[in-house]
């Protein structure tokens, strides 16, 4: 005769790990909201006269009130001379010393 012994049960699994929590969401800012008086880029003679159409993104850091410089993300370079020079003249609100960074598009069109 055979005897069974009692068979202990496997040990519980252990409590999984909490979540790891979110990462923080990027602050982006409209810079609409950041700039209140904008000065609008003039179309280069060079794009009139080749006929040149393009969205230009350029990122401003802002600090102060005042742009303190402008990257160009992308577009056709025919433009970066006159979206720098208005946006330069841009009059921004910011707290602080706080820098603010943001993007803005800026639509050329050949009509």
């Amino acid at each position: 005769m055979q005897s069974t012994l009692p068979v202990a049960p496997p040990p519980a699994a252990p409590p999984a790990p909490p979540a790891p929590p979110a990462p923080p969401q990027a602050v982006s800012t409209d810079i609409a909201v950041a700039c209140p008086r904008q000065v609008k880029p003039e179309m280069p003679r060079k794009a009139l006269d080749e006929g040149i159409s393009g969205v230009v993104k350029a990122e401003v850091r802002i600090k102060g009130g005042h742009v303190t410089e402008v990257r160009f993300l992308s577009g056709p370079k025919v433009y970066q001379s006159a979206v720098r020079s208005a946006v330069m003249r841009y009059e921004c609100q910011t707290t602080g010393d706080a820098e603010v960074v943001a993007t803005q598009e800026f639509v050329f069109r050949i009509e």
